[in-house]
């Protein structure tokens, strides 16, 4: 089993889903280059792939308790010089 640290660029939307190899484990959201980043650590030799469901709330978003489970947050990424704040949360399929 070889492990590395995959980068996957980020849309800035409410709600996306990305594929990534079968239990990778994520890391890290950030922004890069003023580009939303989702680092994670994977098996690159797993041809399994599963689908992750991310969901983006900015700061001051109104929304529903049922929208998200604060544990499974991943992290914040700021774009535009702190003009756009965007909290990133895993969201189960």
């Amino acid at each position: 089993m070889i492990k590395v640290i995959w980068k996957y660029e980020l849309k800035i939307k409410d709600v996306q889903d990305i594929e990534i190899p079968s239990g990778s484990i994520l890391l890290s959201i950030q922004s890069q280059e003023n580009h939303p980043m989702l680092w994670a650590l994977v098996d690159e030799t797993n041809k399994e792939k599963e689908i992750i469901r991310l969901r983006t709330i900015c700061t001051g978003e109104e929304i529903m308790e049922e929208d998200f489970n604060p544990k499974d947050y991943l992290g914040t990424y700021q774009l535009n010089e702190g003009l756009f704040v965007g909290h990133v949360f895993q969201v189960t399929l």
